[in-house]
């Protein structure tokens, strides 16, 4: 059981860090929230009596024109927020709670545009907060 989504942001923040469309070149977001499925059946049940979803995790990729970015791999976690620009300016903010920098990986051959690729896990300290607001 998993959610995928793309889309393209505006900008992004993550902690005292911003990039946008100036500095950091098309923005594009991935995320994915999963968990793990567990199903219960008895008997003759055609339907599960009880559905868990053990080992969520929520991880999102934030890739960037621009590879000049680094960040440090440092396991502070932070809020990553997320502004879409729609028609007439219209903006939408999406924010990830408690975000830790896990990966960061980038491309760039001569004569072409590079990227960066940014990777976040989620970080709950109960284990019980959902990441996304």
């Amino acid at each position: 059981m998993a959610i995928n989504v793309t889309f393209k942001a505006s900008s992004v923040t993550f902690g005292a860090t911003t990039w946008n469309t100036t500095n950091g070149g098309t923005i594009e977001v991935g995320y994915t929230h999963s968990g793990r499925v567990e199903e219960n059946r008895v008997g003759d049940d055609e339907y599960p009596t009880v559905v868990a979803v053990p080992d969520r995790s929520c991880m999102v990729t934030v890739t960037l024109r621009d590879i000049k970015c680094v960040l440090p791999l440092n396991g502070t976690p932070a809020a990553l927020a997320f502004t879409i620009t729609g028609r007439a300016g219209v903006t939408s903010t999406v924010t990830f709670a408690t975000m830790v920098l896990v990966n960061v990986g980038g491309t760039q051959r001569r004569g072409e545009f590079g990227n960066l690729q940014l990777t976040f896990a989620h970080q709950s300290a109960l284990g019980t907060a959902n990441p996304i607001s």
